[in-house]
C-alpha cells in the first residue's frame, strides 16, 4: 500500500512538473484537456500492469452517474481547469509548496471535529511519517534560493 501511495505521489508530481513545462508552449485550456484526457489511458496502463481488474459491467448505474458527475463537474474537469489557470502564472516552487501542503491540511482536518466524514480520526504512524516528510519537504523548498527566469525579447 505504501509503495502504491508513493507511486501515486510520484505520478502526480511528474504530472505537475510536465504541466508547468508544457504551459510554456501551449495555452492552459489545451493543457487542461490533455491532462484530463490522458489520465484515463495512463490509469488503465497501471491497472493492467498491477493486474487489478474490475468488471465495469457489474457497476450499478447510479455509481457510473456519480462518477461522471464528479469527473465532469465537481472535482474533475472544473477543478483541473482552475488548477491550470493558476499554474500558468505561479512559480514552480510556490505550486510545489501548495501541492505538498494539501495532504497535510487534509490529515489535520481529518483528526479534528471538522472531519466531513464523521468522527475525528486518529493518526497512524504512517500518517505521522508522511506529515514529517511533507513538512520537511515544504521547509526545504521554502528555504532553498530560487533563481528567477528571465526572458530575452
Amino acid at each position: 500500500v505504501y509503495l502504491l501511495a508513493m507511486g501515486a505521489a510520484f505520478c502526480w508530481a511528474a504530472g505537475t512538473i510536465l504541466s508547468k513545462k508544457i504551459l510554456n508552449s501551449i495555452e492552459f485550456p489545451l493543457a487542461t484537456a490533455l491532462r484530463f484526457i490522458l489520465a484515463v489511458p495512463i490509469s488503465l496502463i497501471f491497472v493492467f500492469a498491477l493486474r487489478d481488474t474490475y468488471n465495469f459491467t457489474q457497476m450499478p448505474t447510479e455509481f457510473l452517474i456519480r462518477f461522471l458527475f464528479i469527473a465532469g463537474v465537481t472535482g474533475g474537469a472544473a477543478a483541473i481547469y482552475l488548477y491550470y489557470r493558476g499554474l500558468q502564472n505561479t512559480k514552480a516552487h510556490v505550486a510545489t509548496f501548495a501541492e505538498l501542503a494539501y495532504p497535510v491540511v487534509s490529515i489535520l482536518i481529518a483528526v479534528t471535529p471538522l472531519n466531513p466524514y464523521g468522527a475525528a480520526q486518529t493518526l497512524s504512524m504512517g500518517n505521522i511519517a508522511g506529515i514529517v516528510m511533507l513538512v520537511g519537504s515544504i521547509l526545504l523548498i521554502s528555504f532553498t534560493p530560487h533563481e528567477e527566469k528571465t526572458t530575452v525579447q
